[in-house]
């Protein structure tokens, strides 16, 4: 009997694992975003992060004081980037237009434990948003997961797609968003030299330092045992998925955007 019962749990767990693939896990393994747009992502240095980074605090400081963030509502903006994600030729022929729809989760207070903003179902192919994430984030969080729904599976590739998608968007909380989560990523190569850190930390301006402030200590009270085992498996699960950097990946978008922006200013390497 247990070695019957044995048998018919793989039985189950390999349809399980051969369904994932077929559904949308093949997605792991498309050509890299930066091969089908022709971004040279490796020779980058950290001066071409601070030249980048030098223009998006710029830009993140000015659009800052143009948004009255504290008053905006989140109601609306899901159906509002949907339509602008449905609109798309910007990666024509890269996203996929067969399903563009988010919805909210049962319970924002339950995945707030798990530190999740937003997520994908590979199996139902649905996309929630935490509708308690802070404002500065929330445009970005929508795009990036429904980007996945879109037939990208690489993290770094969505944050790269949800920036470009909305920083030249009418709107400028939308525009903020984009910016205020680049300056993020782009700040992170920085961090092993702690006064190159802050000196471009520093430059940010008050409102966009309150902003930061703010959402981290929005995490910091749902931190505990269940969002650690939370990253331990999402962790794993990337690096079990073509994305052998685990979490680190999402902070990869910073060479996609400094090779973007190289690749916009001619200033790319020659190529072998």
């Amino acid at each position: 009997m247990l070695k019957r019962k044995t048998v018919q749990f793989f039985a189950l767990l390999s349809l399980v694992y051969t369904f994932f693939y077929v559904n949308w896990g093949l997605n792991y393994y498309r050509i890299p975003l930066a091969d089908q747009i022709g971004l040279d992502t490796k020779d980058i240095h950290i001066d071409d992060y601070i030249q980048v980074l030098d223009n998006y605090v710029r830009m993140v400081n000015n659009l800052r004081d143009s948004v009255d963030l504290e008053h905006k509502d989140k109601r609306g903006v899901r159906r509002d980037l949907e339509q602008w994600m449905r609109s798309d030729t910007l990666f024509q022929g890269i996203l996929s237009q067969s399903q563009i729809h988010g919805k909210s989760p049962i319970s924002s207070d339950i995945i707030s434990y798990f530190t999740v903003s937003g997520y994908f179902n590979p199996f139902t192919l649905e996309v929630q948003v935490n509708q308690n994430i802070p404002l500065a984030s929330y445009p970005f969080v929508n795009v990036h997961e429904l980007v996945h729904q879109m037939g990208i599976g690489f993290e770094d590739e969505c944050n790269f797609i949800a920036f470009r998608k909305l920083m030249y968007h009418k709107d400028l909380w939308y525009r903020y968003s984009a910016y205020y989560e680049a300056v993020q990523y782009l700040l992170y190569p920085l961090y092993p030299d702690k006064e190159l850190y802050e000196k471009y930390r520093n430059k940010l301006s008050p409102k966009v330092r309150a902003d930061l402030k703010f959402e981290r200590v929005f995490w910091q009270q749902y931190r505990g045992w269940m969002d650690t085992l939370s990253d331990l498996f999402y962790n794993q699960y990337l690096k079990h998925n073509n994305q052998p950097e685990g979490m680190e990946r999402y902070s990869m978008m910073a060479q996609l955007v400094v090779a973007w922006e190289k690749q916009q200013s001619g200033t790319e390497s020659p190529r072998d």
